[in-house]
């Protein structure tokens, strides 16, 4: 948690009473983790506790892990995998056990298995929503008719918060029943601890020593999960045609994560005869002592909500070649990264070919301390403790 959390509120002690949420979680990964693990100590400090509906993971970190910090955390877990792991039983199970203040979802399908699970109940619903509705997830008739009943379902929230303006926006457009309710779309930006990325960290080992690398040949970096929507292949496709058509560019891509692609990437990296160029590595927790010795991170991304990811970078004082995509625009706008148009490959040829060229390592330093500004949770933290606020004194 940002040290400047715990310092600029008066003493959480103070508040005489213990409110318990029942926290629902379908996809415990990637930025929703992160999310969680940035906000829920600050929620902590002040009063609330929390009990976790989650899904049996295989992940290497458990949830249970990342957050076993918190007091009083309870970790209920839901089997199966995929449509065969329903949690709306179990929240309904839970809410006629034990009395709860408000329910907190974050994500589409946690959010309508909490509407499912609670029905009758009239407890206050908060849903933080982390991706954006694409046209293509619901074509023909058939998907007009799912996009509406799912708007229909999120119309049952008290209060939605889209991580980010365009995915307010996206919501909005895509999500016709929610026109109307427009006023409970209420966007608190995702943040990070600006602290805990902006102090040197040691890392475990010296990425360029382990990867032999000669001094000179920059170290770029991927960190995300190996899926469609971080646009790995069509990355690892443009450096081919680099090193094709530019045969003195020199990088070397280091890309950590998991998801269920990485076996099919690596396959692909090998097919493109760029095994002496690309290394994998595993997941890990935590990226800042990687972030720090990068030369650029690259985020290829084909859409994103709110990303994490380079705000952390930029706050390291790393250089980013990003897309123009929805949720990654909102980010990198305003700042030294740099941008490709997403879905063209040829221009993030050209990006890449400008990054050997024309690094921009200094500009990203200077901007360190303005990024470390923008993009500190403490805001964000501070505003959805209002929101959950509110809803609980409504509720009493």
């Amino acid at each position: 948690m940002n040290a400047a959390l715990a310092t600029s509120e008066a003493n959480p002690s103070t508040r005489s009473e213990i409110r318990h949420v029942l926290c629902v979680v379908r996809y415990p990964v990637g930025g929703i983790r992160t999310h969680l693990r940035y906000n829920l100590g600050y929620l902590s400090e002040h009063g609330y506790r929390f009990t976790f509906v989650v899904p049996e993971e295989t992940n290497a970190e458990p949830l249970s892990v990342t957050l076993g910090d918190l007091p009083d955390a309870d970790f209920v877990t839901v089997p199966g995998r995929g449509a065969a792991c329903r949690l709306a039983p179990t929240i309904r199970r839970l809410v006629r056990e034990r009395s709860f203040d408000v329910v907190h979802s974050h994500g589409f399908t946690s959010a309508m298995q909490v509407v499912f699970g609670t029905f009758g109940r009239r407890l206050p619903h908060l849903a933080t929503i982390h991706d954006v509705v694409r046209p293509a997830q619901f074509p023909g008739w058939l998907g007009w008719l799912k996009r509406t009943a799912l708007g229909w379902v999120l119309r049952q929230v008290d209060t939605i918060i889209p991580v980010g303006d365009d995915v307010r926006a996206n919501l909005l457009e895509q999500l016709s029943p929610l026109r109307q309710r427009a006023a409970r779309l209420v966007t608190i930006r995702n943040g990070i601890d600006a602290t805990h990325h902006s102090r040197p960290h040691q890392p475990a080992s010296e990425l360029r020593h382990e990867l032999g690398l000669a001094p000179g040949i920059p170290l770029w970096g991927f960190l995300g999960r190996f899926m469609e929507q971080k646009g790995f292949v069509p990355l690892v496709e443009a450096l081919t045609l680099l090193r094709q058509r530019h045969p003195e560019a020199q990088f070397h891509l280091v890309a950590f994560g998991a998801g269920d692609h990485r076996i099919a990437y690596q396959r692909r990296v090998a097919e493109l005869g760029l095994s002496d160029c690309v290394t994998f590595r595993p997941f890990v927790p935590d990226i800042a002592p990687i972030l720090q010795q990068l030369d650029l991170l690259l985020m290829p991304s084909q859409w994103e909500a709110l990303a994490l990811l380079p705000m952390e970078a930029m706050v390291a004082g790393v250089p980013v070649l990003g897309t123009d995509c929805i949720g990654l625009r909102e980010i990198l706008r305003d700042t030294p990264s740099r941008t490709t148009r997403v879905g063209d490959r040829e221009s993030l040829v050209a990006g890449l070919l400008d990054a050997c060229r024309n690094p921009w390592n200094e500009a990203a330093r200077a901007f360190a301390p303005e990024a470390a500004r923008r993009f500190d949770n403490t805001t964000p933290a501070r505003q959805l403790l209002e929101q959950l606020d509110e809803l609980t004194r409504r509720r009493a």
